[in-house]
């Protein structure tokens, strides 16, 4: 396990090597990757639910006012995260 606060500058450092490379690749296509946005506010005192990543696509088929959005969020673990290696362990 890494030393403490180290586990988190590694999975900040990763999302941002993450969002580079997506957006290298999914230049153009109607695409977003954003980092640490709230999803789902819980209260007003409160930052609510934050994926790591959160990817956006727009799908649509002639008229943009008939577009559908797809998110995908995404959670960042890495091998430090206890719970992840007790996951992982599972037959």
């Amino acid at each position: 396990m890494p030393p403490t606060g180290l586990a988190t500058q590694l999975e900040g450092t990763l999302a941002a090597y993450l969002v580079h490379e997506f957006t290298i690749r999914l230049v153009c296509r109607a695409v977003v990757i954003n980092r640490e946005v709230v999803v789902k506010p819980t209260d007003a005192g409160d930052s609510g639910e934050r994926p790591d990543l959160l990817g956006q696509a727009i799908a649509f088929e002639g008229e943009l006012d008939a577009a559908e959005t797809v998110s995908v969020p995404v959670e960042i673990k890495g091998s430090w995260h206890t719970g992840q290696r007790k996951e992982a362990r599972r037959p």
